[in-house]
């Protein structure tokens, strides 16, 4: 398997940005740091395809990635790391197995970010809002890095396998999920609330990237994300 530049910048740029947030103490602010679509951005960049349906299908598998971590921990108490372990496992063999079978037409993508984004904002209003204990993780810098370049040296192994999925797939979220053990909740929130932000900005990418080509169209597609985000979570970090 040949490596390209972007798959280097993978390994490099995300578990820094991982380590980051991992030493913030704020729940509401790790989960923030958590869901900065760098890993989404060089992932697409990695993989080299346009946005399609599997991309937005993604966005479904990510909620449901946080809520059965969020399950199996807080409800049948199974330990934290091996409810990261069977969610990360269950989104790679869902999306392989869902990658080939997606057709790669608008009108899928159309259909696929409609109910994801109709989804999340389900899922976010009948998800209670709580108060949740901060934390920030003794855990060693250099075993955060070990574990989060782990995650995504595999997802670049079997990047062809996921196609759209691998450029959703939570690689900072492996951790944060660990990170926010103590706030399952405001995580569960936050990323439902991320699923409804990022679905402007894989619009404006999937409108633009055959005009403009891919890059430019993540370029538009990060100040789409930017004017709707920033005014939101201004208000949640006010409150």
């Amino acid at each position: 398997m040949e490596f390209t530049i972007w798959d280097v910048a993978l390994l490099t740029v995300i578990p820094l940005q991982a380590t980051i947030m991992a030493y913030i103490y704020r729940p509401q602010i790790k989960a923030i740091l958590s869901i900065i679509p760098l890993p989404f951005t060089l992932a697409t960049l990695s993989l080299g395809l346009p946005i399609d349906g599997t991309n937005v299908a993604g966005l479904l598998l990510i909620m449901f990635f946080v809520h059965s971590v969020r399950i199996m921990n807080y409800k049948f108490h199974i330990h934290i790391i091996i409810s990261i372990f069977l969610a990360s496992f269950s989104y790679c063999l869902f999306g392989s197995l869902l990658a080939p079978i997606i057709p790669h037409s608008n009108r899928v993508f159309w259909i696929l970010l409609s109910i994801s984004f109709l989804t999340g904002g389900i899922l976010h209003i009948m998800t209670p809002q709580k108060i949740e204990t901060g934390h920030r993780s003794p855990m060693p810098v250099m075993l955060k890095w070990i574990v989060i370049t782990g995650v995504i040296f595999v997802l670049i192994v079997i990047k062809k396998n996921l196609q759209g999925f691998m450029t959703v797939f939570p690689m900072v979220g492996v951790v944060a999920s660990y990170e926010l053990r103590h706030s399952l909740w405001v995580y569960c929130r936050n990323i439902q609330l991320f699923v409804l932000l990022a679905a402007p900005m894989m619009l404006v990418i999937h409108a633009t990237q055959q005009k403009f080509g891919l890059g430019m169209a993540i370029a538009a597609g990060w100040i789409t994300l930017l004017i709707v985000a920033v005014p939101v979570y201004m208000i949640i970090l006010r409150k």
